[in-house]
């Protein structure tokens, strides 16, 4: 759906006003759509699985825990539907996660439960590799292929981006019906977050430089004022629903995870500065 045909359907559903709010912050996503594959290449796109890596890459760990593939994403097959021109050409992007524990990402100390890293070499180096031993059953998520798509996303309105915006009650209750018609699970590249459980922006922002959001107290830091101004440069890199019927991943209670990078490192390709959210339900 183009951005015109966004508006138009928005409006039909009572939400004109927010529509025309959010216009301006309208963003391109890469769609991804797990479907049954039972074989793929060495270095193809995919939740789950086994991943492809180099030999110098090792199997990432939370502590003595084994991370689990999350999804391997070959930004060659993503790069025809980036219409904003935000991806590399080419490369890798992996993203491992400690599958047990789950970490939600409002601790800095969850920075190590997962890992995300960038292979810009040849896919002839690749080699699948089998999980290590001591992964647990349930974190041996299925491989699925992805299909990639496009479509026109305006922010979340209770999004980062949103928050000078305020719905009355009728159009709250209109987004909520119009969220619900939406087809799920809403895996993406790129786009804007489809919130569970409000904004991730400054979270991200002040998680990321050591403040704790697990309660108010990294909110109500005084190191905040001068952090908050930076909350605008995250952007999503990633999103992953939980997908139980083709890879058996779930998320806390039917949640998401989102990976989200500054945009100055999305283009210097420094992924390893993402930070990774889970909402739920």
């Amino acid at each position: 759906m183009d951005k015109q045909a966004l508006m138009q359907h928005l409006a039909a559903h009572g939400l004109q006003n927010y529509a025309q709010a959010a216009a301006p912050f309208a963003r391109q996503a890469i769609t991804l759509t797990a479907v049954p594959a039972e074989a793929m290449a060495v270095g193809a796109s995919r939740l789950g699985g086994e991943p492809d890596l180099p030999d110098d890459m090792a199997w990432p760990y939370a502590g003595d825990k084994p991370m689990a593939l999350i999804a391997q994403i070959n930004f060659a097959e993503a790069k025809p539907f980036d219409a904003d021109n935000k991806l590399p050409e080419s490369g890798i992007l992996y993203l491992f996660y400690e599958a047990e524990e789950q970490p939600w990402g409002y601790d800095p100390q969850h920075k190590s439960g997962f890992q995300v890293a960038y292979y810009a070499g040849d896919n002839a180096a690749l080699q699948r590799r089998t999980a290590p031993a001591d992964l647990a059953e349930y974190c041996r998520f299925s491989a699925a292929a992805l299909r990639f798509g496009s479509r026109t996303e305006l922010p979340d309105p209770y999004s980062f981006l949103m928050r000078d915006y305020a719905m009355d009650d009728d159009e709250n209750d209109a987004w909520w019906y119009w969220r619900g018609e939406q087809p799920e699970p809403f895996h993406k590249l790129l786009g804007h977050s489809d919130n569970i459980q409000g904004d991730m922006e400054l979270e991200c922002q002040l998680v990321s430089h050591g403040l704790y959001c697990g309660n108010s107290s990294g909110y109500e830091d005084p190191r905040r004022a001068e952090l908050e101004a930076g909350a605008g440069d995250w952007v999503l890199l990633l999103q992953i629903d939980s997908e139980e019927a083709h890879c058996g991943m779930m998320w806390g209670d039917s949640g998401r995870l989102y990976l989200w990078i500054r945009q100055q490192d999305l283009a210097a390709k420094a992924f390893e500065r993402c930070w990774l959210v889970l909402q739920c339900y």
